[in-house]
């Protein structure tokens, strides 16, 4: 065998193994990454929603395909990181969960100011924090407010 035929071997053993793994990793979080596809594509269509109703400026649903890829690309390689630091650990902590969980929240965030910037209002994420940890009594006007662009 020649030096490169044994790298060839060598890569594609590894590759093999390392996919194993990975695809093992992934399988429990199956149903963890359809919810976040479909929250994604929520927020693609509460965003097409909102430019809509505003018709601030005209609706490009490429650019919003696009910005949408690019979410996915960059939460899916969120989880993948997650994923593996959760093999590094031997499944001991589930943080590949709290990542899906995660992304799930912003884009959760996301989609609920879409929903509500044409009526002319904005959620507060320090006023949510604060309602949520207890820390201080705030009332729900201080979660929702006004916006003061309209």
């Amino acid at each position: 065998m020649t030096e490169h035929g044994g790298n060839i071997a060598i890569n594609g053993g590894f590759a093999a193994v390392f996919s194993g793994i990975f695809v093992q990793a992934l399988e429990p979080l199956v149903n963890w990454l359809l919810v976040m596809t479909f929250i994604i594509i929520a927020d693609l269509a509460s965003g097409i929603r909102k430019h809509y109703l505003l018709q601030d400026e005209p609706i490009r649903f490429s650019k919003g395909v696009r910005d949408t890829m690019g979410k996915f690309v960059t939460y899916y390689s969120f989880v993948v990181a997650f994923v593996m630091l959760e093999i590094a650990s031997g499944h001991a902590f589930n943080i590949d969960r709290w990542a899906c969980l995660s992304v799930c929240a912003i884009e959760s965030f996301s989609i609920a100011n879409n929903l509500l910037k044409p009526h002319g209002l904005q959620l507060s994420l320090q006023g949510l924090m604060r309602v949520l940890g207890k820390k201080v009594d705030v009332d729900a006007d201080e979660i929702v407010k006004k916006d003061s662009e309209q």
